[in-house]
């Protein structure tokens, strides 16, 4: 409840400098409490992408490509967090951000071709 109020105070703050703020969870006692905001530079994930792509042999012009996973969910590729686990930025049919290992990808783009079409 805390957090979300601090998430929402620091809007205007993100807004000044283009980036996005988000809620990290954080601790409260009785006598103190810790708060973490995740910090995003809007538009750094399409850019690593584009800068990386082919040391992760993934198709350089990936960004906007989809491809469906064997549940028949559907993925937009949006960009790449090289220092994460699951690097692969996607928006999943329903709005939500999943992030996937890079070699998932490369079998769903050489598995099923047909699927993975530009958006």
């Amino acid at each position: 409840m805390v957090a979300a109020d601090i998430e929402k105070a620091v809007q205007s703050v993100a807004k000044k400098y283009g980036i996005i703020l988000e809620s990290g969870g954080g601790t409260i006692s009785d006598v103190n409490g810790v708060f973490k905001l995740r910090v995003n530079i809007e538009g750094s994930t399409e850019a690593a992408y584009r800068k990386h792509a082919k040391s992760y042999g993934l198709p350089e012009d990936g960004v906007g490509k989809t491809f469906i996973d064997r549940r028949g969910r559907t993925y937009t590729i949006t960009g790449l967090d090289p220092y994460k686990k699951f690097p692969v930025v996607t928006v999943r049919d329903d709005g939500r951000t999943i992030q996937f290992k890079t070699y998932a990808v490369k079998e769903y783009f050489q598995t099923a071709p047909a699927a993975a079409t530009a958006a």
